[in-house]
Parts: structure tokens; C-alpha cells; sequence
């Protein structure tokens, strides 16, 4: 078996920013959706909480995105 590098790889992250946008367009599509239902009837789903995890998911992954193709690594605030 080869050994981990801990790396994530252009692919991974694009495949993880398009799984993080597929999910925000579901969640979106969904809540729109539930609107119609009648009052009082509430979802069991907190898609709205699912959408901003699923944007956060997505700032992240861009993020690593830009360091990946500039090749500047993302230190963060604190430098170790």
C-alpha cells in the first residue's frame, strides 16, 4: 500500500467545491420548494443551516483552490 501524503490534490478539491455547490443547490432548491406547503407545516431538515455550511464548505475549498494554483501556502493569521 503507498503511504498518505496528507496532501489535498487539484482534483480532490475540485470534486469537493463542486460537492459543496451541488448541496447548496439542493438545500436551495428544497427550501424554495417547502414554501408552498401549508402553514404550520415545518421541514424536519434545517436546510438553511445546510446552505451555509455547504458556502462555508465552499469558501474553504476555493481558498485552497487559490493556494493551489498559485503555489503560495495559506499560513493563516498565526504563523508556526
Amino acid at each position: 500500500m503507498g503511504q498518505a501524503t496528507g496532501r489535498m490534490t487539484l482534483s480532490v478539491t475540485l470534486t469537493g467545491l463542486a460537492v459543496a455547490a451541488v448541496v447548496f443547490g439542493w438545500a436551495n432548491w428544497r427550501q424554495r420548494r417547502d414554501r408552498e406547503r401549508e402553514p404550520g407545516d415545518v421541514s424536519l431538515l434545517p436546510l438553511t443551516l445546510i446552505q451555509m455550511a455547504a458556502i462555508v464548505a465552499m469558501l474553504v475549498m476555493l481558498g485552497h483552490l487559490v493556494s493551489l494554483l498559485t503555489g503560495a501556502p495559506f499560513r493563516g493569521r498565526i504563523d508556526y
